[in-house]
């Protein structure tokens, strides 16, 4: 080894010695810096009150509301109930403490936003003694650092609390066994024996002091001050599984929040329902508010379609461009209490989203991503013919002889084959091998057009606060990819949201977020789904040359329309492009101690644009044209062929912007004041909100996508059936705008935390009512009641019991139609020949007393908690009594007018709702938790207005409201059973009796005889539960919802149009195979027959049905029960241990495994359909399984 030289030892030595003096200094300045930091900060905060024999605990709360910094202690230490009496006028925090703290038994220290309340030292010797010192660290269980936590030595006042690192260092008594006791708000108590060596302290969430407040959207509320009906979840026990919108997460999760998830389909919007039905005619989705904004739709679709049960949202509402990772809680707001306050929006109920703000601390980066994987429909599960059953069939039909009357199959199948062999194309040894064949085809459908999808999800978010400002900054995307292979969605996110404290009595908030939504489906023309399930499996997908199989699938002019699912696919489309932008800044000035002044000023914008396109290649176009593609127009166009042919050359596109934007201005005035066990909060404030949509829809013809997306210009004289098809389809314009000015007020008086009253009161001015002040301004108030019995003197000695309160409410709820106006509406008719000039009719008829439709609400609960919420609930029960309901009412030809609209309807919700949690094991390496909730639904329409033209289509599809019966209620046939051949009849068929005396002489009679009540199609009841069973640090949770009450209609056996016998490309249900073949047969599945069974003119006056058939498909037999148990997902997770993370500076991380719709236990009656499943035809897929792993991490 070279030996140093003396100049190297020496160099070393005193630069050495020059470099830790340097860095002494340099520490010693930081330190000072600090100290001056942190003094100036608590020297910075003002404090301004007068305090009058009030309690501690009252006091810290009004200095945590003024300063922001948060009180920390031990409750077995220091008694909050001791009373103080000091006036502090604009004085500084240090000084007010000292004067709190002046003849009281304890001390403080103030850190990093915390003031830590502790007991004096008992004497100066204590301080004295010999020390030891403890080093340690204090995380939660995801292994995040905790600062502020309060540490203090068992039995004195001694203590400390962590940095911002979560860091702690201690000086304990040496030589004894030394406990420390370390509590954080929202975490348990912990217990630890001090150790030199150093301490890793694990704190976990306390469910005791979990969801303490509840948010409205106007306030945030006490929750033991809390007389209304609000449930809430937290956004990160909403995450898990393959969904990617809050809604959707909703299901099963809240009691009395019923959630009808009906696809897997991406940007498809669930229906939901909050304690029933609550407008006949009128929109029956709740409100939707997100940080104290309400939102609009993006596009203003008609009660119609979102109420109906066979139609489904396809553009995705106005919640499902929010981020779910950005979502801290929800709050669901259900009786009057709650909703009053937003008016004449909020029948349906209120659904309240709070996305997150930084947190104290350093700044924290975190990380969330996900891959999902999600399995493709299949012949497993559904009950469908394979190609040996459905050709079998086909023979059957041809020895007995059945014909096709109204479409002749051409060379496709075995009748293509059949044929073949007529003509002489086709030897009989030929067509023998050929039908066996086809027999083995069995082309997979699913397998086709479906996949296993491959979606992914990722979010990075930045958060901090200080002592003034608080940050939270994020951006996400999402690829949610469908299993249908054409079929994609890519959603990306943006939030920005900044609150800062510029003095310690004013304080301003920015918030702004965006989302870009961009979704490929196919055409509106093709439903991939209902393609798959009704094509026959003895069909190719390719012909012999590998080339596209086509198929005659319908007639044209001159020839037979060809058709291959997968060319459509190709030459037709539509994209639905969303852009949401939301932006508002809030602000708050203390004006004085016990009056604050609140401002919000909020925008919104909602573009969306909708594309729908096919070429000129695409069976959809060709149908219209009336030729194959590739087939010459003529040189010389007759007449008659200019008038069939709809679209000579070129492809078709449609294209529908909506533009919503949408203004809030809000300005109220907080005031609260305590004296003794009284306290009294009021508030008062008033809001404009204007929201205007504009929409375009026009429809092009000639389009040319692949050749620069061009427009063939086409002669209007020669082609006379297009230029009829131009005028009868113009362009329609949107224009709608409502405007409502409000004021409202709450008053909320509490007496010991033991008796709370409270009165809500809003009152709305809106150009959607009508005319007559009488009716513009109409109050909605509510007033609730709830005593705190737990908080009684009398019954403090029972220690197992932490809960046991009663909560009543009664109020007024209220609702807008939104296709209501009280204004005279003329509706456009078709162009005058004679005149020229376009005729107009008069459709609605003014209604200056038009007014809002409102329900009396009432409510009743008890919330529960005993033995340290071991078990916890709440039980409520309610009833809404609906009034003042738009219906329709006709009127006489003489006035010009169909109808008129007037508040003449009553409908009725009554039920109860049920929440247990359960937490039977609390350990350190175990814990397991359970918890339930459902809810039972009673409606009932009371008065359903006049009844207005009803049809028989109008009892089948669930669109006929009668009275005494449920909203959604439909109807069936009465299937008698089948006759001597095999065919289906039915009660009621005939007007006459079996003597031939006419017995049906009105159409309700007829009615009556052929129908029969068959159920509702919502559930009545419904809920879910779930469970969550936790080992050191691993983590299993099941999550499960179930439906009960409602009925489903299987998928039909038949066309509706009356096609009784099946064409060689439809495939049958596999319930054929159990057909009736010949008399004696005990089953009641018709034979097969090519009689169309439709009902002539002569047969009957009084019109049921189009056909028999039909009939069949819409019959009693085809109804059966919807009940259903989902396991909804099953999730296991993995905490990383901290230690493991420390080399790559990494605070915190989790892995998760989920399994969605792992299993459904449901009636064996549904044949395989899925009991969510919407109606056939809606383009939609049932949902399905799926995987993911998901992957959260905190730096």
């Amino acid at each position: 080894m070279k030996k140093r030289s003396k100049w190297y030892e020496f160099a070393r030595g005193k630069c050495a010695n020059k470099i830790m003096r340097i860095m002494k200094l340099t520490s010693l300045l930081m330190l000072v810096f600090a100290l001056h930091l942190s003094a100036g900060s608590v020297a910075q905060q003002v404090v301004s009150a007068k305090f009058s024999d009030q309690t501690l605990k009252e006091v810290f709360r009004e200095i945590k509301a003024q300063t922001g910094f948060y009180f920390m202690y031990n409750s077995r230490e220091v008694d909050v109930r001791q009373r103080v009496s000091v006036e502090l006028n604009q004085v500084s925090l240090e000084t007010a403490l000292e004067k709190i703290f002046e003849h009281l038994p304890y001390g403080y220290e103030v850190t990093q936003g915390y003031v830590l309340v502790i007991t004096r030292p008992k004497t100066v010797m204590e301080s004295k003694a010999k020390k030891k010192e403890v080093r340690g660290m204090v995380v939660d269980e995801k292994g995040i650092r905790l600062p502020g936590v309060s540490i203090v030595i068992k039995g004195t006042g001694m203590g400390t609390v962590t940095d911002v690192e979560g860091a702690f260092k201690l000086d304990v008594p040496a030589g004894e066994d030394i406990f420390l006791v370390f509590s954080f708000v929202g975490m348990e108590s912990k217990e630890l024996k001090a150790d030199t060596a150093f301490m890793k302290v694990v704190l976990k969430e306390s469910v005791e002091q979990m969801d303490e407040v509840v948010v409205t959207g106007y306030q945030e509320i006490d929750k033991r001050k809390l007389s209304s009906s609000i449930a809430s979840i937290k956004g990160e026990d909403l995450i898990g599984g393959n969904a990617i919108s809050i809604d959707q997460m909703l299901q099963g999760r809240l009691a009395g929040v019923a959630v009808l998830n009906q696809t897997s389909t991406p940007g498809a919007a669930p229906k939901i329902r909050i304690r029933g039905s609550s407008s006949i005619t009128g929109n029956r989705e709740p409100v939707w508010v997100v940080d104290g904004i309400i939102l609009d739709e993006p596009v203003q679709l008609s009660t119609e379609e979102l109420n109906s049960m066979d139609r489904v949202n396809l553009i995705g509402n106005t919640i499902s461009s929010l981020n779910p990772n950005d979502i801290e809680r929800v709050d669901i707001l259900k009786d009057a209490s709650a909703t009053a306050i937003y008016g004449v929006k909020a029948a349906n109920g209120v659904i309240v989203v709070t996305t997150k703000k930084g947190k104290r601390g350093k700044p924290r980066i975190n990380y969330a991503g996900g891959i999902s994987v999600m399995t493709p429909p299949s012949y497993k599960v559904m009950r469908l013919m394979d190609s040996e059953e459905r050709v079998e069939l086909s023979e059957e039909m041809h020895r007995k002889g059945l014909q096709f009357y109204t479409f002749q199959p051409t060379s496709m199948g075995y009748e293509g084959a059949l044929m073949d062999l007529w003509n002489g194309k086709l030897s009989y040894d030929e067509f023998r091998y050929k039908v066996k064949d086809l027999k083995e085809l069995n082309t997979d459908w699913y397998d086709l057009l479906f996949r296993t999808s491959v979606s992914h999800q990722h979010a990075i978010a930045v958060s901090g606060a200080t002592d003034n400002t608080d940050y939270y900054f994020s951006v996400g995307y999402a690829n949610d990819q469908s299993v249908n292979k054409k079929e994609d969605l890519d959603r990306f996110n943006a939030l920005i949201k900044v609150n800062t404290r510029f003095t310690p009595n004013f304080k301003v908030g920015m918030n702004m977020s965006g989302a870009l939504t961009n979704t490929k489906r196919p055409h509106n023309s093709i439903d991939v789904y209902q393609y798959a399930a009704q094509t026959s499996r003895a069909i190719p997908v390719y012909d012999g040359e590998g080339e596209l199989f086509y198929y005659d699938n319908a007639f044209g002019i001159s020839e037979n329309i060809p058709f291959n699912v997968l060319n459509e696919l190709k030459e037709s489309g539509s994209t639905v492009k969303n852009q949401a932008l939301r932006f508002d800044i809030s602000l708050d000035w203390n004006i004085m101690p016990s009056l604050k002044f609140s401002s919000i000023i909020g925008l919104t914008t909602n573009n969306n644009y909708q594309t729908y396109w096919a070429s000129e290649k695409s069976y959809y176009v060709s149908q219209q044209r009336g030729t194959p593609y590739g087939t010459p127009l003529p040189a010389e166009v007759s007449s008659d062929f200019a008038a069939k042919c709809l679209l000579p050359m070129g492809g078709e596109l449609v294209k529908e912007d909506t533009r919503n934007t949408r203004y809030t201005i809000r300005n109220s005035f907080a005031y609260h004041e305590s004296w003794g066990e009284h306290q009294l909060s009021a508030m008062v404030g008033s809001e404009v909100t204007s929201s205007k949509y504009d929409a375009l829809k026009s429809t092009q013809w000639g389009y040319l996508p692949e050749r620069g997306k061009k427009f063939v210009n086409i002669d209007l004289a020669t082609w006379k059936g297009y230029a009829e098809k131009v005028a009868k389809t113009p362009d329609v314009i949107t224009d709608n705008l409502t405007n409502i000015v409000s004021w409202y007020g709450t008053f909320t008086y509490s007496y010991g935390d033991r008796y709370i009253a409270n009165f809500n009161i809003r009152t709305d001015g809106s150009n959607k009512f009508g005319q007559d002040k009488s009716v513009r301004f109409l109050p909605v108030w509510s007033a609730s009641a709830k005593w705190n019995l737990h908080n009684e003197v009398f019954i403090n000695s029972v220690e197992w019991l932490d809960e046991l309160a009663f909560r009543l409410s009664y109020g007024i709820q209220g609702n807008v139609h939104p296709d209501q106006t009280p204004n005279l509406i003329v509706k456009m008719g078709a162009l005058d020949n004679i005149s020229k000039e376009y005729e107009s009719t008069l459709y609605k008829l003014p209604n200056d007393n038009l007014k809002w439709e409102k329900t009396k609400s009432y409510n009743l609960g008890v919330d529960f908690s005993f033995f340290r919420s071991l078990l916890s609930g709440t039980v409520e029960v309610y009833k809404k009594i609906g009034e003042d309901q738009v219906v329709q009412k006709t009127l006489a030809p003489s006035t010009g007018a169909n109808y008129v609209a007037i508040n003449d309807g009553d409908v009725n919700n009554s039920g109860w709702e049920l929440s247990v949690n359960v937490n039977p094991v609390r350990g350190k390496d175990w814990n397991w938790s359970f918890s339930f909730n459902t809810a039972k639904n009673y409606n009932k329409v009371k008065n359903a207005g006049e009844e207005l033209s009803v049809t028989w289509s109008d009892y089948v599809n669930g669109t006929l409201v009668r009275n005494g019966k449920s909203i959604n209620s439909f109807y069936a046939y009465r299937f008698k059973g089948l006759n001597d051949e095999g065919l289906p009849t039915f009660y009621g068929e005939s007007e006459k009796n079996e003597d031939g005396e006419v017995v049906i002489v009105t159409q309700e009679e007829a009615f009556d005889a052929a129908f029969v009540y068959a159920g509702r199609r919502e559930p009545t009841l419904s809920g879910g539960f779930s469970t969550n069973l936790r080992f050191k640090r691993l983590t299993m949770n099941a999550n499960f919802s179930f439906a009960l009450g409602n009925k489903v209609r299987l998928n039909n056996l038949y066309y509706e149009s009356g096609q009784a016998l099946p064409f060689p490309q439809q495939n049958m249900s596999s319930e054929f195979v159990h057909r009736w073949r010949e008399p004696g047969d005990k089953t009641v599945i018709p034979a097969l027959s090519d009689d169309a069974m439709a009902f002539t003119t002569y047969e009957r006056k009084y019109p049921i049905a189009n056909n028999r058939w039909d009939m069949y498909n819409k019959s009693d037999l085809r109804v059966v029960s919807g009940d259903f148990l989902r396991c909804r997902s099953l999730s296991l997770r993995y905490d990383v241990a901290p230690e493991w993370l420390q080399k790559f500076y990494i605070s915190a991380a989790s892995l998760s495994f989920d399994v969605s719709n792992l299993f459904v236990i449901k009636s064996k009656d549904l044949k395989g359909r899925d009991p969510e499943q919407v109606t056939m035809g809606s383009g939609t897929v049932p949902p399905q399984r799926g995987y993911s792993l998901r992957l959260n991490v905190s730096f």
